[in-house]
């Protein structure tokens, strides 16, 4: 699964990638901290199943540079605090 994710994650940097194992939804990297935002309506994700087919869900704005960089800064201070 990582040498897939690192293959779509190159071919699609700001997307969220999702990968559906065992009818579950799955994911590693840095997009593991994103996946909570999925159910919002503006963010870009795709989704691979285990064919590697895949569906490409398209926001009319793309928030995933800011929920990841919300993200980063979110991890920073919890680093900072314990």
């Amino acid at each position: 699964m990582k040498n897939r994710y690192i293959f779509f994650k190159k071919l699609f940097p700001n997307y969220l990638i999702i990968f559906i194992k065992d009818n579950k939804y799955k994911t590693i990297g840095i997009d593991l901290n994103l996946l909570k935002y999925r159910t919002l309506e503006d963010i870009s994700y795709i989704i691979v199943d285990e064919q590697n087919k895949i569906e490409i869900y398209e926001a009319k704005v793309n928030n995933y540079p800011f929920y990841l960089y919300q993200e980063f800064l979110l991890n920073l201070i919890e680093g900072i605090i314990r």
